[in-house]
């Protein structure tokens, strides 16, 4: 079944927490449609940022046969960064539901893909095209998730789903979702030298006072 590339335009705001962030923060859209195979969008981040969850937008599981949803993350060249089912019964926290993963590391600038894969292979899921005037739709991102487009693959769960899907920037298959925090910068070998040395110097210090 060919999928409907019903896209929605999506706005960005000022908001952040001092916790884990969800990168789209809340949407607004009438319109619907299905999509076959790994549904979502992809972005870039402002900054370095951990991803800690991923998520399914709950109207998702308005039908029992989409639940457990696999949400997947991959990186610009196609390589499956992470993955975890997302149910009915997993977190709800504003619109979205969540699943926690091992912190995956993102690059600012780099382009990433968020998908979700609905059991069957087919989603059923709410969109908006940025062409209809009537009934625009929105939804709001955070200041630290570029949106980039909306992307599809029609495979089966785990391929590359970096596909334009249409639409433009700005556009969005609306199922997947994801939280993040701000990536911890690793520690610079200048650092680490300076950390060796005075280390070193301390063990030296103990050294000499023993023999005196």
């Amino acid at each position: 079944m060919k999928a409907l590339h019903l896209i929605l335009s999506a706005a960005f705001v000022g908001a952040s927490s001092c916790g884990a962030t969800e990168a789209m923060l809340n949407f607004q859209s009438s319109l619907g449609g299905i999509a076959t195979g790994t549904a979502g969008w992809t972005f870039s981040p402002t900054a370095n940022i951990s991803v800690t969850s991923l998520g399914v937008l709950d109207y998702i599981y308005t039908t029992a046969s989409q639940s457990p949803v696999t949400v997947g993350l991959w990186d610009q060249n196609g390589a499956l960064l992470t993955s975890t089912f997302v149910s009915s019964n997993s977190f709800l926290l504003n619109q979205t539901r969540y699943e926690s993963v091992t912190p995956v590391n993102l690059s600012s600038g780099l382009f990433y893909f968020i998908g979700a894969y609905a059991p069957g292979g087919t989603i059923v899921l709410a969109a908006e095209s940025p062409n209809n005037h009537d009934d625009p739709g929105w939804a709001t991102t955070s200041p630290e998730i570029q949106l980039g487009h909306a992307g599809l693959d029609e495979g089966v769960f785990g391929g590359s789903p970096t596909t334009d899907a249409g639409g433009g920037p700005g556009s969005a298959f609306l199922a997947p979702n994801f939280q993040f925090v701000d990536a911890v910068p690793e520690p610079s070998a200048g650092a680490l030298f300076v950390l060796g040395a005075a280390l070193l110097a301390k063990s030296r210090i103990k050294q000499t006072k023993a023999k005196t």
